[in-house]
């Protein structure tokens, strides 16, 4: 209970400073246009390919050429892990996606919440290794491609 509410106290004071900042929200709205966009990329490339999708780096060869029709940087990644699934793997890969992630998750809150401290901590560890690994395969791969040079 003492960690979720200094959690919480935290966050909230974090939620608080940034909303106050100037011009955030309009910073938050231009950043949500172009995620809808950047959905509306990868629902677009599902449906139209639902099966196989774009294929193994399908992205980084069809998201500069939409990119680029509509105003918005070629570089720009898919931010979300079920989406570059679906866009390039199609409906198949974004149902073995989604399974996983919610086993994992699944798994790790009950491990979690063991009265055996070698569980809890199994759960903690699983939990926190999925969020490093969820955010590292995204970001560096996009990093890595788009660096300059």
């Amino acid at each position: 209970p003492f960690l979720l509410m200094a959690f919480a106290f935290i966050a909230g004071g974090g939620v608080i400073s940034i909303v106050g900042h100037q011009g955030f929200l309009q910073q938050a709205s231009h950043t949500l246009q172009i995620r809808l966009a950047i959905w509306q990329f990868g629902w677009e490339s599902a449906i139209h390919h639902p099966l196989i999708g774009l294929g193994f780096g399908g992205w980084l060869l069809a998201w500069p050429q939409y990119a680029s029709q509509i105003g918005l940087s070629p570089t720009l990644p898919p931010h979300n892990t079920l989406l570059i699934g679906l866009a390039e793997s199609g409906f198949p890969a974004l149902v073995l996606s989604a399974t996983m992630i919610v086993s994992i998750l699944g798994l790790g809150v009950r491990a979690l919440s063991s009265w055996d401290k070698r569980v809890a901590a199994f759960g903690l560890a699983l939990l926190g290794g999925y969020g490093w690994v969820h955010a590292c395969p995204i970001a560096l791969p996009v990093v890595v491609t788009f660096w300059p040079r």
